[in-house]
């Protein structure tokens, strides 16, 4: 009877192992799997997948997204971008898909940033200046620096947060050319000790859109909040546009949001 017992227990722990731990075949066969019916999956069905697969299936995915150029490139892209993947041989390819992909990365290094001055595409200096914020925000201020001087483009140097593009950006907002000042104001948001040259557009700029654009372009400032905050609570109660009194109040409200403990809320 314990030679019975003991023989069903091997038994049983023999096969639990198979189970939990297969050998190398097994693994190979459910990668193999798994990869070739991810692109079956749509949306972000297809987007998870992507980012949940093996570092190989992933590499396989890349490669098949160079040969073809359709609705769910961007999707693939973007997964793979944001799990860390370089994306810097893709860039020659399916740009309007690719391109915009890249804005998800998580890494970025200087083989994208070449990549990207190199491409013809008009859509690469913008998505060049997001890569400058990605590096910035990684805690790689010589990858964003080694970009800015590359930026030509005045919402490229918005994406960027330039922080040497503070003369160029305050030379555009006094430009004949309401649009180019509208793009100028939108571009100073996420750079340094902008807060008070945007104000001065939201109050005097003669054209609504530039007006409207200021007031979005403060909703993301991080600096000099009590300037922020009085300047957007005028807009939001007197500009003569509705749609900058409601963007206005819309960026207000996401003042009182930002971390802090509120006093440096009453100017």
């Amino acid at each position: 009877m314990r030679l019975a017992l003991l023989v069903l227990m091997t038994l049983s722990f023999t096969t639990a192992d198979a189970v939990a731990a297969p050998g190398p075949a097994v693994e190979a066969v459910a990668s193999f799997e798994s990869c070739d019916a991810i692109l079956e999956r749509e949306g972000n069905a297809l987007h998870r997948a992507v980012l949940h697969a093996t570092p190989t299936c992933q590499s396989q995915l890349a490669q098949t997204l160079i040969d073809r150029c359709d609705a769910k490139t961007g999707i693939v892209a973007a997964a793979l971008f944001a799990s860390g993947i370089d994306g810097a041989d893709l860039v020659g390819h399916c740009p309007k898909q690719i391109l915009p992909a890249i804005q998800q990365s998580s890494k970025v290094s200087p083989r994208l940033r070449d990549a990207l001055v190199a491409s013809k595409d008009p859509e690469a200096q913008l998505v060049l200046g997001t890569v400058a914020k990605i590096a910035r925000d990684n805690g790689d201020d010589d990858l964003a620096r080694s970009i800015e001087p590359q930026l030509t483009d005045v919402e490229a140097m918005g994406n960027a947060g330039c922080r040497t593009c503070g003369p160029a950006l305050l030379a555009a907002m006094n430009d004949t050319d309401p649009w180019i000042r509208r793009s100028a104001a939108g571009a100073l948001r996420f750079v340094p000790r902008a807060a008070r040259a945007i104000c001065a557009s939201l109050e005097k700029d003669a054209d609504a859109t530039v007006r409207e654009q200021a007031a979005w372009a403060l909703g993301f400032s991080t600096e000099e909040r009590s300037v922020r905050v009085a300047c957007l609570s005028s807009a939001a109660a007197s500009d003569p546009n509705a749609t900058v009194r409601s963007t206005a109040a819309r960026s207000l409200d996401a003042q009182y949001l930002e971390p802090g403990d509120g006093s440096e809320l009453n100017p």
